[in-house]
């Protein structure tokens, strides 16, 4: 699965709990330059691209959809959960891998 920077660039915010006028302060830039930015109307340039990446520490292929898998903003967003919530996803990942070698041994 392949996310678009739009995607990516939301979903930071929220990870962050950034509002478009949060981000768009400590990039100084309008609001609506974030908001087109989220509606994938137009796209930043390499300076705001990197700034963004070290705003929210993360690569840049992982914001522009190169490499999904980002184990730091996976960390950030598990440890943001609530305890129950964390217990219950390494429930879900137990329950997945063991069915998961269930199926293998098949």
């Amino acid at each position: 699965m392949t996310i678009l920077f739009s995607e990516a660039l939301k979903e930071l915010r929220d990870v962050h709990n950034d509002t478009q006028a949060d981000l768009a302060q400590k990039l100084d830039v309008a609001k609506s330059t974030i908001s087109n930015w989220e509606q994938n109307k137009c796209e930043p340039s390499y300076e705001f691209l990197c700034k963004i990446c070290d705003l929210y520490d993360v690569s840049a292929d992982y914001i522009l959809g190169r490499r999904v898998d980002d184990r730091d903003l996976r960390k950030r967003r598990f440890d943001a959960l609530t305890e129950d919530n964390q217990r219950f996803i390494i429930k879900l990942e137990n329950l997945l891998l063991l069915d998961q070698q269930r199926q293998t041994k098949k």
